[in-house]
């Protein structure tokens, strides 16, 4: 059997040191800069384990071929949203809301054990903030 575990997110981004500022003023990101393996310039965060890369949506628009649109306009397939996991849902969402964050589904308790809140992210990204309590959550 292969194991499969997460390795990273790849957005492209309108412009990237803005939002890869965001991600760092408003979730503790680190911000890295490197290199895609085109030679092109990236700049990649880290937010605990999760590893997100930031590309220009422009240079991508070129190497792709095709045309840009918004992440989220309205339900859609693919990508919906990606989770950050956190001790304390409304204690994160005060502080994002604090930041000036968009908060665009307040914090609900989704089932037992598993409270969750949506927040808006530059571009149309969506990202779940998530606490999930393992002990009654059966969707470990």
């Amino acid at each position: 059997m292969i194991h499969y575990r997460p390795d990273h997110i790849h957005l492209l981004a309108s412009d990237v040191m803005a939002v890869a500022e965001w991600y760092r003023d408003k979730l503790g990101a680190r911000i890295v800069h490197s290199r895609q393996s085109d030679g092109q310039p990236r700049v990649d965060l880290k937010i605990g384990d999760l590893q997100i890369y930031l590309s220009d949506g422009e240079v991508m628009k070129k190497w792709l071929g095709g045309e840009l649109g918004p992440a989220r306009t309205k339900a859609h397939l693919g990508l919906d949203h990606f989770g950050l996991s956190v001790d304390d849902v409304d204690a994160a969402i005060v502080d994002l809301k604090a930041k000036g964050v968009e908060v665009t589904f307040p914090p609900t308790t989704i089932r037992p054990g598993c409270r969750a809140a949506y927040i808006a992210a530059p571009d149309g990204v969506e990202i779940e903030i998530v606490h999930r309590d393992l002990a009654v959550d059966f969707l470990q």
